[in-house]
């Protein structure tokens, strides 16, 4: 099932609230378990026959945090819980990889050779992971298995993040349950936070990655790309994964809040950053988060010196690019943004003079600038195959190479050329949904820079009842997207890891 499937917007979401908000009417430990069993069966109809999967992980991982609460300060019971859990996730993702490079990719066992990445293992698996530090470090205490299932099993979180940590859910849980207030306000907010996100991976990032395809296929096909169908290529694709990872993240915080939950806030303009340390403090925000407070900060952070910093730094974001797919391809991109992330905290350790405040401005929009074509460029290994097509589209990007078309249409360009322009306008310049949630008047003069306090958990201005012409914007939105909607519809590109 997927968000955009006709099955869950018709068959699974509509029984699931309407058990839910009953059952909370009468007991709310009942309606969650009600959640619960729901999310497992949403992550079962995947596929059952790696549903034990989840199945055993949550009691599992749940028995070894009560185990290590209760042994601290060891360290030996945590490193087992840790050990186990990297061990499931790097058989299933990793195994081939590994030993395709020690040994070579004609010698790889049957048994490799057939695994499926099981759904979502790399998200439940971070969560689990911080849920048996967290324990470790003392942050939790006398925690419930109802609320520890619930936590890792909620469908909206589930597939493609936010990755959540247990204190949010927990608190969450125990600040609703008793209460018989209305959900009117949040079920309205999360409505339109699931219509934005449904429009935009079914008209957006649907619409465009049809395009990036065609180019990536064609040029590894060709072994040669134009430089214009270049430069297209690797915009069709950086606005279809900006689009299509936007709307699941929306879709997502609707979802919760249509049950009462505040999920994290996990996308936030990346497009409008104005440099690469910015771009991830705004692109899969929580990603970010769990590198920095589990990997980042343990290996000594920025407390022993540019050097060692230095060297932080490439490590987590190579093991970043490695998160997100096995293969070399990723840890060069994993790896290219360390490298990017080194740069820009020595430039932004040199002491600065003051300056006028136009030339503020002019560093702004540079920045701005010069930050998107790096992104860019780094999108290049992120979507190529293999290296070879990604150097067919650097050697076109960077020097003038005229090759026949790679869309066999001329008015195929023209439809490339005006979704480019659109969305291209929507992800550097318009409000994101976070902010159309609020007032336009709160708004004004907001849409191009990161507000204070924005990347917590998304609860102040969600808090807000929809206005008329927000109400408006939802029935349009779902309008389309409803007349739109196909039997076989297309997965989210962060299913992929």
């Amino acid at each position: 099932m997927l968000f955009n499937s006709p099955e869950f917007l018709f068959y699974f979401l509509p029984i699931t609230l309407v058990v839910f908000h009953l059952l909370r009417r009468v007991s709310y430990d009942a309606a969650i378990w009600s959640l619960a069993i729901a999310s497992l069966y949403f992550y079962g109809s995947w596929k059952w026959s790696q549903s034990w999967i989840m199945f055993t992980s949550i009691p599992l991982n749940y028995l070894l945090g009560r185990w290590i609460e209760r042994m601290r300060p060891a360290r030996w019971p945590l490193a087992l819980g840790v050990a186990l859990n990297l061990a499931l996730l790097g058989w299933y993702k990793y195994s081939k990889f590994f030993w395709t490079i020690s040994v070579g990719t004609e010698n790889v066992p049957d048994v490799m050779r057939d695994l499926v990445l099981p759904l979502a293992i790399s998200f439940f698996t971070f969560q689990q992971l911080a849920y048996l530090v967290d324990i470790w470090r003392g942050e939790l205490r006398d925690t419930s298995f109802q609320k520890y299932a619930f936590f890792v099993a909620f469908f909206p979180q589930l597939i493609a993040g936010p990755i959540v940590r247990y204190q949010d859910i927990d608190s969450q849980v125990d600040r609703l349950r008793g209460k018989r207030r209305p959900y009117a306000s949040a079920f309205s907010i999360g409505l339109f936070f699931f219509a934005v996100g449904l429009f935009k991976k079914l008209y957006f990032a649907d619409s465009i990655g049809k395009f990036a395809d065609m180019f990536f296929e064609r040029a590894d096909y060709m072994q040669s790309i134009s430089t214009v169908d270049a430069w297209l290529g690797v915009t069709c694709y950086s606005l279809q994964l900006y689009f299509d990872f936007s709307g699941y993240s929306d879709m997502a915080i609707g979802l919760g809040r249509m049950f009462g939950f505040v999920i994290p806030l996990n996308f936030y303009s990346p497009y409008k950053a104005a440099s690469i340390i910015d771009f991830w403090r705004r692109w899969h925000i929580t990603l970010s988060l769990f590198f920095q407070q589990y990997l980042y900060i343990p290996l000594g952070g920025s407390r022993k010196g540019y050097v060692r910093q230095g060297v932080n730094l490439l490590i987590v974001m190579t093991l970043a690019g490695l998160w997100h797919g096995a293969g070399f391809t990723f840890v060069a991109w994993g790896l290219y943004h360390g490298i990017l992330l080194l740069v820009n905290h020595l430039c932004a350790a040199i002491p600065k003079a003051a300056v006028p405040r136009w030339w503020s401005t002019i560093e702004y929009v540079t920045g701005r600038c010069v930050t998107l074509v790096a992104v860019m460029f780094g999108w290049m290994l992120f979507r190529a195959p293999t290296f070879k097509t990604a150097e067919l589209f650097y050697t076109a990007m960077t020097s003038h190479i005229a090759y026949p078309d790679c869309l066999p249409y001329p008015g195929q360009y023209t439809v490339v050329y005006l979704l480019v322009g659109v969305l291209g306008v929507f992800a550097l310049f318009m409000p994101n949904t976070a902010e159309w949630v609020g007032s336009w008047r709160h708004l004004r003069g907001a849409a191009l820079r990161l507000r204070r306090g924005a990347l917590g958990v998304y609860n102040a201005r969600s808090a807000t009842r929809l206005s008329w012409s927000n109400a408006a914007v939802v029935v349009v939105m779902f309008y389309f997207t409803l007349t739109g909607l196909k039997s076989v519809s297309s997965k989210f590109l962060y299913f992929n890891f």
